[in-house]
């Protein structure tokens, strides 16, 4: 790789990054919650999908639980969540974002 595409390459890379951020600010929280398990299905468990996220196994548990005390992933987590969905299953997290985003557009379009 010459210095001209490795610089192109990161700065798409840096793009990408800036665009997970951003779409993990939209996201609902039940929704942050199906793209975790999404992450944990397709690395085979949850001590993997710790480590592909950066997020501890005890709050991947808290994330999960399902008492009435649940937390949810914040922006910044949520969005190293959608990396690691896009670099495991990147068809599935697209496809995904597509249907949250058609969901939200049928529902502007009613007012």
């Amino acid at each position: 790789m010459n210095l001209l595409t490795s610089t192109h390459y990161f700065s798409m890379m840096s793009k990408r990054m800036d665009i997970f951020d951003e779409i993990a600010s939209f996201l609902p929280k039940e929704e942050r919650i199906a793209f975790l398990e999404n992450v944990i299905e397709a690395s085979g468990s949850i001590y993997k999908a710790s480590k592909i996220t950066g997020i501890s196994r005890p709050q991947i548990y808290r994330y999960l639980s399902k008492v009435s005390r649940r937390n949810y992933p914040s922006d910044e987590v949520t969005a190293r969540i959608l990396r690691a969905a896009f670099q495991l299953r990147p068809m599935w997290t697209r496809q995904r974002l597509k249907a949250l985003i058609k969901v939200l557009s049928d529902t502007v379009n009613k007012i």
